[in-house]
């Protein structure tokens, strides 16, 4: 809806799916439309929703978190997860997100290592609901 590039998007439904709030909420920073935001993965604990995805941070991506601590009706800071090198040095690429408490885990493929995009993977975690990582 913002042009070419990707933005991710929230919303959420109190009544199984019948009715949904109004506006939905854009999650990505910047302007609108400004960076390709993919790969959404949701998890939810409670009241605690928690949102990873990757962003288009030129030239590489890198993976990005946000979390709600009001089921959804608005969200913390963006915090940025693939931390071992600098803000879109090399690619971070298929996010997965879980839940289970206080623990959450981010994993992703990154190639921070590699001139030739070979891939490791990483991991983050939080042990505090998603505050601090």
């Amino acid at each position: 809806r913002n042009g070419a590039l990707s933005d991710i998007y929230f919303n959420r439904s109190h009544d199984g799916g019948e009715t949904w709030a109004d506006p939905d909420l854009r999650l990505c920073g910047g302007a609108p439309g400004s960076a390709s935001s993919t790969e959404p993965r949701i998890c939810m604990q409670g009241e605690t929703v928690h949102v990873a995805w990757k962003e288009l941070a030129s030239p590489a991506h890198d993976i990005h978190y946000r979390r709600s601590t009001d089921g959804g009706r608005s969200f913390g800071p963006i915090v940025r997860l693939d931390l071992g090198d600098f803000a879109g040095a090399s690619d971070s690429i298929d996010v997965e997100l879980a839940c289970e408490g206080a623990l959450v885990a981010a994993v992703w493929s990154d190639a921070r290592n590699s001139a030739s995009f070979a891939y490791d993977i990483y991991a983050n975690f939080s042990s505090d609901g998603g505050a601090s990582w």
